[in-house]
This record gives C-alpha cells, sequence and structure tokens, in this order.
C-alpha cells in the first residue's frame, strides 16, 4: 500500500470530505455558508492529513492582508506617551477582536502614520484598514479620507457633520449624569477639572455645566495626566478662595491627580467633597476610596471598531455608534 507521504492537496480534502473544493475553501476560511458539522469534518480531516493553509497565497487571491493598523494618537496622551489604563485597556480589546477575527495588528504612533499619508499607509504597509484612536483636531482630514475610500474608523467624540464612523461614549450625557449626582448630594461649589482644545473633555464639560445650571469653576490642566491635575488643584486649593465640594475630572486619571490634592490639603472625599472621573478606568475600582465615574465599556467598544471596519473594508457603509453611559457610584 502507498504511504501518505505529504500533505494533501484541496482536491484530495474535498475528495475525502464528499464535498467541492469551494466548499472546502469555504470552511478552511470559517465562512457562515458552511454548515458547522460540514466544517468541522473538513477540519477534521484536513488536519489528519497534514494540509496546512497558505495564508500568503490566499490573501493575494483575495487581495488582502489580514493586517489592520491602528493609529494611536499620542501627542493627545497623557505626558505624550501610552501610559493611561483606560487607553491599555481598549488597544487590549481591539487587539483580542482583531484576533478573535484573525487580523494582525500594526500598532502606528500618528506621527509615522503622517509620514505619506494614510493612504500610503494602505498601499505601503500592508494594512487593510485602520483604527484611529483619538481625532486631534483632523475632522476635515478625516471627511477627505472617508470621500476618497479610505477604509477606516475613529475612536472618539460624535460630531453631527461626520462623514465616517465614529465610536464613543454619549459625552454630553456623561455630564449630564454627574451633575445630576451633584446635585442629589445638595453640593453648591462645582468644578470641572480638564484640558481644552479636546473634544471628548468639552463636550462632557459642555453636557456638566448645562445640566448643573448656575457657574461651574473651570480649573484648566495642560494635559490628561495625573502629575498635571494634582498640581493644579494644589494650586487651586492653595489660592485662598473657598474650595470646591464637587469635582469632576473628564477622565479617571485626571480625578485621581484631584484626589491627591485633595488628600495632601486635608480634604475628606467624599464628606466635604464629592469627586467623580470618567471611563472606569480598571484602576478606578481599586483607588482607595474606589472612584465614582462614568463608564466607558471597552470590551465593547473593541469589539464593534472591528466589525465597523470589517464592514467598510467589504464596501459596506458603518453607522457611527454611541456606546451605552452609565454613571457608576462608588467611595468618592
Amino acid at each position: 500500500m502507498k504511504k501518505n507521504t505529504g500533505p494533501k492537496k484541496m482536491d484530495d480534502i474535498a475528495r475525502l470530505a464528499g464535498v467541492s473544493k469551494p466548499t472546502v475553501s469555504r470552511a478552511l476560511q470559517d465562512s457562515p455558508l458552511v454548515s458547522d458539522e460540514t466544517k468541522q469534518r473538513i477540519l477534521d480531516i484536513a488536519k489528519r492529513h497534514g494540509y496546512v493553509v497558505n495564508r500568503s497565497a490566499q490573501n493575494l487571491r483575495r487581495r488582502r492582508t489580514d493586517t489592520i493598523a491602528v493609529v494611536i494618537d499620542f501627542p493627545h496622551l497623557p505626558e505624550n506617551r501610552l501610559s493611561d489604563p483606560f487607553h491599555f485597556e481598549l488597544l487590549a480589546n481591539i487587539a483580542n477582536a482583531l484576533a478573535v477575527r484573525q487580523q494582525d495588528v500594526l500598532l502606528c504612533s500618528e506621527r509615522s502614520a503622517h509620514q505619506g499619508g494614510f493612504e500610503h499607509m494602505l498601499a505601503n504597509k500592508g494594512v487593510d484598514g485602520i483604527i484611529l484612536l483619538g481625532q486631534a483636531g483632523r475632522h476635515e482630514e478625516f471627511r477627505a479620507l472617508a470621500k476618497a475610500g479610505v477604509p477606516f474608523v475613529v475612536w472618539g467624540a460624535h460630531r453631527a457633520d461626520a462623514s465616517y464612523c465614529i465610536l464613543g461614549s454619549d459625552n454630553p450625557l456623561g455630564g449630564r449624569l454627574v451633575a445630576q449626582r451633584f446635585r442629589s448630594l445638595k453640593r453648591k461649589r462645582a468644578m470641572f477639572l480638564g484640558p481644552r482644545g479636546h473634544l471628548e473633555i468639552e463636550q462632557r464639560h459642555r453636557g456638566f455645566a448645562e445640566a448643573w445650571g448656575t457657574a461651574v469653576e473651570e480649573l484648566e490642566v495642560p494635559d490628561l495626566s495625573f502629575a498635571a491635575s494634582r498640581n493644579a488643584m494644589l494650586k487651586r486649593l492653595d489660592s485662598g478662595k473657598a474650595a470646591p465640594d464637587a469635582v469632576f475630572a473628564g477622565s479617571d486619571t485626571m480625578a485621581m491627580g484631584a484626589l491627591s490634592a485633595l488628600r495632601e490639603r486635608g480634604i475628606v472625599v467624599p464628606e466635604a467633597c464629592s469627586v467623580c472621573g470618567y471611563d472606569d478606568s480598571p484602576s478606578a475600582v481599586h483607588h482607595a476610596p474606589a472612584l465614582t465615574t462614568v463608564r466607558q465599556d471597552t470590551r465593547l467598544a473593541g469589539a464593534i471598531l472591528v466589525e465597523r471596519l470589517m464592514q467598510i473594508i467589504q464596501g459596506t457603509p458603518a453607522a457611527p455608534v454611541l456606546l451605552p453611559t452609565d454613571l457608576v457610584v462608588r467611595g468618592t
């Protein structure tokens, strides 16, 4: 009897499984057009006979690389680096969602992505689409990219005039929820803490101020970092003016910076001052006291960003998405 001396070809797998060659091809690509039972039978036969899918040839036929670029807006991150737990969580969940779809990740900085433009990235860096984490005032550029047919999605603040797919939380609603919480606690001197020129933060501020109704003190910080927020709050507390009794920070990291300053100046939280952040990052629940915050579900965000991008790559329009936006009440 002649021994099996090497891996079978796709024709052989089809004959052994009693199906057509296209069915084998679809099964090996996990196509929903093939039933789970047939798919498993084909996979078992392929594995038993040492058949290995030639991904390079498969991608060449489809003109796909199965690689997605994730572009991070480093200049607008705290201290110009990826250090915030929320951003790590979001990035990890995007990578997980891509892995489920057997997609590789090319991680890029905003600066490197702009060298030659995003179209150059698609043509020369071998990526099928782009996930942009941050807007950085590039709205008109994104509109032009969408018009040119570049497949991309954006994590950030929603805009009514956007002609491209944006995913993010309902920032104005988040701000309103915090204002309502502070009002229910009978707070009187509200403060908003955050940088200017950051669209998501500005939307949170606007929703908070509108729902608060009376004047809101604005404490501007140069960036989203813990250190910048702590230093700004210390300076404000040392100014001689009455301390706020309610602080809403545009992110959890900034809220923790404010909490550090309040603690250093002997202001007890939450008895003398209520504090709320935004993101519900992993560190929020482990902080002492645990941080009250507005939740952004990074697991859901990662899955939807990838889903929407795959739709666009396949030629289907993808609508913007607002994530569920909820206040998580804890100890501050």
